[in-house]
């Protein structure tokens, strides 16, 4: 019953660093098929690193839970001991597993509801009005929102957003991107 849980495409699986939770269980277990689901283009396994890298928590996709934790909930991480997989867990291990399994959830939770960053903004996904920030070469180059224009700018792999800067008032072919006043 429980690789049908951890195969599940209906079912999230959530953990810091997952890739390496679920070999070391697909390992102990002697499964195959628990890792071809982790590979799936539709997989149902959700790393926090990578999550709170894209909602702009941490840098580091590969960041450790005391790290991400702190960023996200401003708490401290429980320190959790290696656990050998033993047939009964002692009520300790019990209670300490419990602890990092409700750290793991808030830090999901709450980075789902947060904006993410850093993402390219596509032409077809910008809204009127969103917030976005310009990046070049990892620099940020303007901020300010999307506004409605109707002419379409070919930026190669860039999307064209309209952003507003006072100090702008030409449109910066250089930079791959409409800048309008």
């Amino acid at each position: 019953m429980s690789m049908l849980l951890l195969t599940s495409p209906c079912i999230i699986k959530v953990d810091y660093s997952i890739e390496r939770s679920v070999s070391a269980i697909s390992a102990t277990f002697s499964t195959l098929e628990l890792m071809a689901a982790l590979h799936q283009s539709s997989s149902s396994f959700l790393d926090l690193g990578k999550l709170a890298k894209v909602k702009g928590v941490v840098t580091d996709p590969c960041a450790n839970p005391s790290s991400i934790v702190a960023g996200v909930l401003k708490k401290q991480y429980p320190l959790i001991t290696n656990i050998a997989l033993e047939t009964s867990l002692s009520d300790e291990n019990t209670t300490m597993l419990a602890t990092e399994v409700e750290c793991a959830w808030q830090t999901y939770t709450s980075l789902s509801h947060q904006d993410s960053v850093g993402l390219q903004l596509w032409a077809s996904e910008a809204k009127t009005g969103q917030l976005v920030t310009l990046t070049l070469a990892h620099k940020e180059i303007a901020q300010g929102t999307v506004l409605e224009h109707t002419v379409g700018i070919w930026t190669g792999i860039f999307a064209s957003a309209s952003v507003y800067k006072p100090e702008l008032t030409h449109m910066d072919w250089s930079r791959n991107v409409s800048i309008l006043h």
